[in-house]
C-alpha cells in the first residue's frame, strides 16, 4: 500500500497524472458571430472563461475564418477584463460562413477554441436601385445633349446659309449672285 502514493507522485511529476493544483485547467471558449451583411462591419466576439466562471484577461485570441483550403487566420486581440476579445469584420460576399475563436492556452488554463456559424445577406435593393431623382437628371441630361447637338447643326446651318455656302443651286435661289 505505501508503493501507490509514491507512484502517484512518480506519474504526477512526469506530467502522467495532474493532481488538484499541478498543471492547467480547462477553459471554455464560447464565440458570438451575428448574421451579416455584405459591407457592413459587425463584431466578432469570444469570451473566456476559467472552468468555475471566471474571466481570463489578457488572454491572445486568434479569430479565422473557413475556407475551401483551411482556416485563415484574420487578426489576434488580447481578452479584457470580462474575459472578451472582440473583432470588427466587414463581410466581402454572401453566404454562410464558419468563424472560429482559438486559444492556444496558458500553463494555467488548456487551449480550447469555439466555432460558429453565420449568414451574410446580399445588399439589399433599395441600396442599389437608383432613386427617381437620380434617374431624372441622367433623362435631363441624355435628352439635353440630344438637343443640344440639333442645335449646333442648325446654328451650322444657319452660318451656311447666311455666308452662301452650299451648292450653287442654293445661292441662285436666294438671289445672290452666281459666278
Amino acid at each position: 500500500m505505501r508503493a501507490l502514493p509514491v507512484v502517484v507522485i512518480l506519474l504526477m511529476a512526469a506530467g502522467v497524472v495532474q493532481g488538484s493544483h499541478g498543471g492547467p485547467h480547462p477553459s471554455t471558449l464560447e464565440l458570438a458571430a451575428p448574421d451579416m451583411q455584405v459591407g457592413v462591419g459587425a463584431s466578432l466576439a469570444a469570451s473566456l472563461r476559467h472552468p468555475n466562471g471566471d474571466p481570463e484577461p489578457r488572454a491572445k485570441i486568434v479569430f479565422e475564418l473557413g475556407t475551401a483550403f483551411g482556416w485563415l487566420e484574420l487578426g489576434q486581440r488580447f481578452t479584457n477584463a470580462d474575459g472578451e476579445a472582440i473583432l470588427e469584420y466587414t463581410p466581402t460576399g454572401p453566404g454562410t460562413f464558419a468563424f472560429r475563436a482559438r486559444f492556444n492556452g496558458t500553463s494555467t488554463l488548456d487551449a480550447s477554441e469555439a466555432i460558429a456559424s453565420t449568414s451574410v445577406a446580399d445588399v439589399p435593393l433599395q441600396t442599389v436601385v437608383p432613386t427617381a431623382t437620380f434617374v431624372m437628371i441622367v433623362v435631363a441630361i441624355v435628352v439635353g445633349g440630344i438637343w443640344g447637338t440639333y442645335g449646333f447643326v442648325l446654328l451650322g446651318l444657319r452660318r451656311i446659309w447666311i455666308e452662301g455656302g452650299g451648292s450653287p443651286r442654293l445661292r441662285g435661289r436666294r438671289g445672290t449672285k452666281s459666278r
